[in-house]
């Protein structure tokens, strides 16, 4: 299967950093069964699950999804 990018903009103290994420085709059509179900866009369902993410710091496990967690 194809990988879809998605741009992630960030913007802090006038600085402006785009990360791009390349995403499976399986997931972009999983995320966009979700946003639909949602009734969001799926820009606002990528953005609440990375501020998710964030807030619970499992950044390492998210990245990383084989690696044993202690």
């Amino acid at each position: 299967m194809g990988l879809a990018t998605f741009g992630l903009t960030m913007k802090y103290r006038g600085h402006e950093r785009t990360t791009e994420l390349r995403l499976p085709q399986d997931m972009i059509m999983q995320l966009v069964f979700e946003a639909q179900f949602l009734n969001k866009r799926i820009g606002e369902l990528v953005s609440e699950v990375l501020l998710a993410i964030m807030k619970r710091g499992i950044f390492q496990h998210v990245l990383e999804p084989n690696c044993k967690q202690p």
